[in-house]
């Protein structure tokens, strides 16, 4: 069985005010990639909206060098060998040839009605064995020993809201990326992100929003009623060191 892939050329609408391709462009394509890739294995169906939907835990993205206006990509995925629940998944970014990124996920199946965690064996999905023994390392911890700040507030509405009736997970990146100095953006690109979804957030919800920052990362957390849901850390590359 092939690998599931795609080619894409950069456009105005998927870069942002400096023509660097958004991580919120980014993260959706690889979602769209993954359930293409779930569908081909048998491990989802449109017969499963409603029922049941893989959910990412956890994600961390190694970035070579910027991807920007015009380039010619192509992403793969493969799925790795996974637990009772708990699944790895990883993705490669290509450049003209060349590997210039990696992203490494851990999936798990969500229960729609129930909102709890299910195992895909106990519902009839058979886990096929990878097809490639091409690995990266798990999603990075997150090194929370830092002092917070409160930023804000925001409340989950209809555009953060995705088929599995939660908050996107492409929507975190975004309102992180928010938080951010504007500016950060013009002489810098992100080399690494690493996100961890603490919690399913629901409709209507509201989150508030934390920021630290230690050297080159920066750090936002969520959370809800003093329970945290989310926390992403960013580490920028100064383009005139490339």
């Amino acid at each position: 069985m092939k690998m599931t892939e795609i080619k894409k050329t950069v456009t105005y609408a998927d870069v942002d005010y400096s023509g660097h391709l958004k991580m919120t462009t980014l993260f959706q394509i690889l979602t769209d990639l993954a359930t293409q890739d779930a569908i081909k294995l048998g491990m989802w169906s449109i017969d499963m909206i409603k029922q049941y939907g893989w959910i990412v835990a956890k994600q961390t993205l190694t970035l070579d060098e910027p991807i920007l206006l015009d380039d010619e990509i192509e992403i793969y995925t493969i799925a790795g060998k996974g637990t009772f629940v708990s699944f790895p998944r990883y993705y490669f970014i290509k450049k003209n040839g060349k590997e210039i990124g990696r992203i490494s996920s851990i999936w798990t199946l969500l229960d729609l009605e129930k909102r709890s965690i299910v195992a895909p064996r106990r519902i009839g999905i058979r886990i096929p064995e990878p097809i490639s023994d091409k690995t990266i390392e798990k999603p990075h911890d997150i090194d929370m020993n830092i002092p917070f700040t409160f930023i804000g507030e925001r409340k989950v509405l209809y555009s953060d809201v995705d088929t599995n009736q939660h908050m996107n997970n492409t929507r975190y990146i975004e309102w992180a990326l928010d938080v951010l100095d504007f500016y950060i953006f013009q002489s810098n690109y992100i080399d690494k992100l690493t996100i961890h979804y603490k919690k399913e957030v629901q409709p209507l919800k509201t989150i508030q929003l934390y920021y630290g920052a230690k050297d080159d990362c920066y750090m936002i957390k969520g959370e809800v009623s003093n329970e945290e849901v989310f926390v992403i850390e960013f580490h920028f590359h100064n383009m005139k060191k490339i």
